[in-house]
C-alpha cells in the first residue's frame, strides 16, 4: 500500500485539520479537577465523532472516572493471519497552574514561530490528533486498511 493519496489529502486539508486540532485543545479536560468532567464527556464525544467519521466503529465506554473512547476498523479480509495494531493515547491534561506563567490563554491555541501552544498540545492531544488525522486522510483516500486498527483514547 502506497500512502501517497493520504498525503495529498493531507496537505489538500491541512488549514482543516489544523482547526480541527485547536478545536481539540480548547476542550478543557482537566480530568483532576470535577468541574471539567463536562468538558471531558463533550471531548470523548468529539474523538468518536472524529473516529467514527473516518470509518472506524467508535463507541464511548463509561468508566468509574472519565469516558474512554474505543474504535475498531473491523476485520481485514484477505490476510492470513489476524494482525491488530493498537493505539493509545489519553485527552484528559494537568490543572493550568498560574495563568500570569502563560505568554497566552492555556485553551487558546496560539501559534508562534510556526510552533502551536496549548495545554495538551504535546501530552498528548497533538499526537492522539495525528492518529486522527491519519485515518481521516486515509479514509478520504480511500485506501484500505493492511491490517485492523483499534483507538483507546
Amino acid at each position: 500500500m502506497t500512502v501517497e493519496p493520504a498525503l495529498s489529502v493531507f496537505e489538500r486539508q491541512r488549514k482543516a485539520l489544523l482547526d480541527d486540532l485547536m478545536t481539540f485543545l480548547r476542550f478543557e479536560t482537566i480530568s483532576a479537577q470535577p468541574a471539567h468532567a463536562g468538558d471531558c464527556r463533550k471531548c470523548a464525544e468529539w474523538v468518536r465523532n472524529q473516529l467514527a467519521g473516518a470509518g472506524l466503529r467508535a463507541e464511548i465506554i463509561n468508566t468509574k472516572g472519565h469516558p474512554a473512547v474505543f474504535a475498531d476498523s473491523g476485520a481485514v479480509e484477505g490476510v492470513a493471519r489476524p494482525t491488530t495494531l493498537l493505539f493509545y493515547g489519553h485527552y484528559d491534561v494537568q490543572p493550568v497552574g498560574d495563568p500570569k506563567l502563560w505568554h497566552s490563554p492555556a485553551f487558546e491555541p496560539t501559534l508562534r514561530e510556526g510552533a502551536l501552544y496549548a495545554r495538551g498540545s504535546a501530552d498528548d492531544k497533538g499526537q492522539v490528533f495525528t492518529h486522527l488525522a491519519a485515518m481521516r486522510c486515509l479514509q478520504a483516500a480511500g485506501l484500505k486498511l493492511p491490517l485492523r486498527l483499534k483507538f483507546i483514547i
